[in-house]
Order: C-alpha cells, then sequence, then structure tokens
C-alpha cells in the first residue's frame, strides 16, 4: 500500500530537522505524492498540467470550460523526480485565448479538487502576469510571499531561479519538496501556469527538468508571447557568451520579436549595486543583444534585495528575494531606488502601456514604473518630432516592423496606418505630440524618478529631448530651473515640446516634402 506520511521514514537535514517528507519508498497502489498539481507554459492554446505521481502509469487531467469539464488527456510523457517518483505532463492543446478553464487531475484512487486557469491572451487584449524570484531558504518568509502574490491574482508568473537551496546536493529532492512547494505557492502553481529561469541554486539538471516546463517542454532557455509581451527566459546556468547557441537563440529571438513589449528575465543580474554585483557576460549580453532590440524591460533575482536600475533606456529590475534571506544593497549611478526589502512584482500590459508595481512583504508598494508608447513618437526616441517622419512614411508606404511601430503609427487607433492617420501625425510632429518635457526616464510623469537622468544627461553633453527643457537645442545650465520647476509641479501637465526648424530638419523628409505623400495617400495609393 502506498504509505501515509506518518508512515513515511523521517530524514534529518540541515534546516529542517522536524519536517516529515513525502517520500514513497515502496508503493503497491498508483497514487499522487502531491495533492495539488501545477501548471506551466501557458499559450493563448494550449499549458501543460503536471503532477507527481509514485508511478509510469498514465494520468488523467479532465478539462474544459465548466466544471463538467467534458473534454480529457492523458500523460504526453513523464521524467523521474527521486525514490521512484515521477513527474507527469500532460498537454492540453486546442484550447481558446484569454479562456477560463476548468481541470482536475486523476491518477490511480487519486482524485484532485476542482481547479481554474485562463489561456495567454491575445495582442491588444490586457494581461496581468508578475515576477518574483529566489524564495529558497527560509520557507515562512516564502510561504506569506506566496500568499501576497495570490491576492494579486496574476494569471501566470515568471521565476527567476533559486526555487530551493540545492538542485544538486543527495537532499536536492527533500530541497524541492520542502522550500519550493508550500501551501501557498502550490496554490499559486496550481491556477497561475509558471515558468522558471533557472538558478545556481537548482542548476539546470534531471530534477529540475522534471519539475519545471516550457510551452515546448524542457528547454533550457526559451520564449513566448504573453498579451503584448514578448518574454525571453534565459539560463545563467549554461554558456551564454557570443557565439554560444543561447546567444544566438536569443539574437535571433529578439530579432523576430514583433510584440510591444520585449521582456527578458534571468537569474542573475547583468546590472546590481551591492550583493554579487554585476555579472559581466550579461552586461555584455544587454550591450550586444538587449540595447540594439530595443528591449524595455529585464527581471533578475541573485541579489537578495530590491533594486531598480536604468541602463541606455532599459529598465533593469533586481526583484532578488520572495524567501531567501537578504542581502545589503548599495547605489550606483544608474540606480534609481535600491531598498533591503522581500519583494515582488505585478506586470499590467496593454499596447500602449507596461505598470510593473513592486510589492513589500508587509503588501505595501514599494514603486510603480509605468513606460508608455507615444502616439507619434514612430522611431520610438520617448519624443514627436521631426525624426519620426521618415519613419512614419516608411510605415505608411511599405508596412510596420513590429507592433510596437505599428500601435505608435496608428494615430486614430483603428488598428490600420493609412491616410487617414497623415493629417494627425502632422500635428503631433507640430505641436510636439503631448510630450512630456521634463519626464527624461519616460515612465509617463515627471517626478523625482527623473532627476539622476536628467542630473546624466546634462554632465555627459548628450543631446536628449526631454531634458532640453527651453528646447534650445541643447542640455546645459539654461534648462536646470526649467526642470527643477517642471519636478515641483508633479508632472501635473503634459508640456507641448516647441517644434524649431532643427527639429523639422533633422526629420530629413520635412513636412513640405511629406505634404505630397500625403495627397497621394488620401488618392488612394494605400488604404
Amino acid at each position: 500500500m502506498t504509505m501515509t506520511a506518518l508512515q513515511r521514514p523521517r530524514l534529518l537535514m540541515p534546516w529542517y530537522p522536524s519536517i516529515v517528507l513525502t517520500c514513497c519508498l515502496s508503493t503497491a497502489s498508483a497514487d499522487l505524492v502531491r495533492p495539488a498539481p501545477w501548471l506551466a507554459g501557458v499559450a493563448a492554446d494550449s499549458v501543460y498540467v503536471c503532477l507527481e505521481a509514485d508511478d509510469a502509469n498514465s494520468t488523467i487531467v479532465e478539462y474544459g470550460l465548466t466544471a463538467a469539464y467534458g473534454q480529457q488527456r492523458t500523460t504526453e510523457y513523464s521524467e523521474p523526480t527521486a525514490y521512484g517518483n515521477r513527474a507527469h505532463n500532460v498537454h492540453l492543446t486546442g484550447l481558446q485565448p484569454n479562456a477560463q478553464y476548468h481541470y482536475r487531475v486523476a491518477h490511480g484512487a487519486s482524485v484532485s479538487a476542482d481547479y481554474t486557469f485562463w489561456t495567454a491572451p491575445e495582442p491588444g487584449t490586457p494581461a496581468r502576469w508578475g515576477f518574483a524570484a529566489d524564495s529558497r531558504s527560509q520557507t515562512a518568509v516564502h510561504d506569506a510571499m506566496a500568499g501576497l502574490i495570490l491576492a494579486q491574482n496574476p494569471r501566470m508568473m515568471v521565476y527567476g531561479g533559486d526555487l530551493c537551496t540545492s538542485g544538486v546536493s543527495e537532499f536536492a529532492y527533500e530541497y524541492w519538496s520542502t522550500e519550493w512547494f508550500v501551501p501557498n505557492q502550490e496554490a499559486l502553481n496550481a491556477t497561475a501556469p509558471w515558468v522558471n529561469a533557472t538558478g545556481n541554486h537548482e542548476q539546470w539538471n534531471e530534477l529540475t527538468r522534471a519539475l519545471t516546463q516550457a510551452p515546448a517542454g524542457d528547454s533550457p532557455y526559451f520564449s513566448f508571447d504573453y498579451g503584448d509581451s514578448h518574454i525571453l527566459i534565459l539560463n545563467t546556468e549554461l554558456p551564454y557568451s557570443p557565439g554560444s547557441p543561447q546567444w544566438d537563440f536569443a539574437a535571433n529571438d529578439l530579432a523576430a520579436a514583433t510584440a510591444v513589449w520585449k521582456v527578458v528575465a534571468f537569474h542573475k543580474s547583468a546590472y546590481a549595486a551591492g550583493g554579487h554585483g554585476e555579472e559581466p557576460g550579461m552586461v555584455a549580453m544587454t550591450q550586444g543583444l538587449f540595447e540594439p532590440h530595443g528591449v524595455d524591460l529585464v527581471l533578475t533575482g541573485h541579489n537578495h534585495f530590491y533594486q531598480h536600475n536604468l541602463v541606455n533606456d532599459i529598465h533593469h529590475m533586481v526583484l532578488g528575494s520572495f524567501g531567501a534571506p537578504l542581502y545589503f544593497p548599495a547605489v550606483a549611478s544608474y540606480t534609481i531606488l535600491s531598498e533591503q526589502t522581500y519583494c515582488f512584482g505585478i506586470i499590467d500590459t496593454t499596447p500602449s502601456d507596461l505598470t510593473l508595481t513592486t510589492y513589500r512583504d508587509d503588501g505595501s508598494v514599494i514603486e510603480v514604473l509605468r513606460l508608455h508608447q507615444l502616439l507619434g513618437d514612430v522611431n520610438g526616441d520617448g519624443a514627436v518630432n521631426g525624426l519620426d517622419v521618415d519613419p512614419f512614411v516608411d510605415v505608411l508606404l511599405g508596412g510596420a516592423p513590429d507592433r510596437a511601430t505599428e500601435f505608435r503609427s496608428d494615430m486614430n487607433g483603428d488598428g490600420t496606418v493609412n491616410g487617414i492617420d497623415v493629417a494627425p501625425f502632422e500635428d503631433a510632429v507640430v505641436t510636439g505630440g503631448g510630450n512630456l518635457l521634463g519626464d527624461v526616464n519616460r515612465d509617463g510623469y515627471i517626478d523625482g524618478l527623473d532627476v539622476a537622468r536628467f542630473v546624466d544627461v546634462l554632465l555627459s553633453g548628450r543631446m536628449d529631448v526631454r531634458a532640453d527643457m527651453n528646447a534650445d537645442g541643447q542640455v546645459d545650465g539654461l534648462d536646470v530651473d526649467l526642470f527643477a520647476a517642471a519636478v515641483l509641479e508633479g508632472g501635473s501637465r503634459a508640456v507641448a515640446e516647441p517644434m524649431s526648424a532643427l527639429l523639422l530638419a533633422a526629420g530629413g523628409f520635412g513636412l513640405l516634402a511629406f505634404r505630397p505623400a500625403r495627397a497621394a495617400v488620401r488618392r488612394g495609393c494605400r488604404a
């Protein structure tokens, strides 16, 4: 017979001397090892339902749009975990996008409770998902944090690695069992499909492959679309230097991505002040791939604190512990905010906005980061001016290279860039499109978070249209008082950037040259 929790042997482990582990050493009938299944690798039309059982016999998943189910699938493949147990992976396909499904699992004599999940939304549909990293070691903290995440109702989760203390020691399975599968995490795993960017503690090995899944199965690094986000998951436990398979995968993936928002998640932070500090190899990848390909947001862990760093218009977020012991953070020239706290983030996206709200372990908000796609800012530099004219004409006559560019060119929001968008685009260029002068970090607000970025531009001598407060074509001392006044006002009003002859000429094509093209379009050259 299957051993009950009281019959299973008590294993003595560092930090967990009193925990009774659920290890099946011998069985006579098939049964579940864990009471709850977990979900992984969600897409618009599919998801993996996973569970651990004490044999290789097929698991059955019943599922449907109601609790009456109506459909079922069986184990696609299973993988060994420990003590003869196996992780079963049941792939549900042919699902409807952005739909809530009911499901339950059955294995041998065991039948689970009813659970629900949501499939991935399609582009143009609001999406909510979460990020957290480093849950290892402190199970009480992790369980409480998982409860806070669960209360935010994310429909999908990305984790940044170090889910348990060790994936390679003789107690690897016990660490996974006691540190990752805590009650609130199990409840979250059963309703919010998740993926993991492997950390240096669990490492990439047979057990990690058995307990984690990507949309395409056991991939060590992969990507997927979720709503208007393209999410690239990297593995810092495998080679990622230039020319490596992982570098080439990331390069090809980001070049082909067409989503409005590009997000990359991995374990070891490229930029971090304090803790483990910067990871040189990921700095190289950031400079060589993320920046040229327009990545908007980078999510990492490894450093056990909260830190918001901004480097070359990419927000590098360190959300380094929702369970692991905290480190002391520091501050670098690129640091916007740094705090020693347990933390997690909730991401909400639409075609026009990406909002990352970060939380502490008491449920309070650390900060809210808002990224916004500005209509008319076709070249994506954060301002609407003459430099957008040529890119707009290219989209108008030849189509957009990606959905972000298309969205910023579709001035009337009807889903198509055509002649109807020409007049509002021209007006936006002439008036400055309501650009926020002083919003130097381009989060849609003028506040204290812009100060460090403004000072950096001022001291470097670079030109930034958001920092050029008097619109004289350069950022210098004459802009300081105007910037300070804008910050003190709290960014309560959008200030249209004056359009100078310099900015108009910089567009190359120019509005005068653009008018014949506009007339031709209105005559029907492009519907």
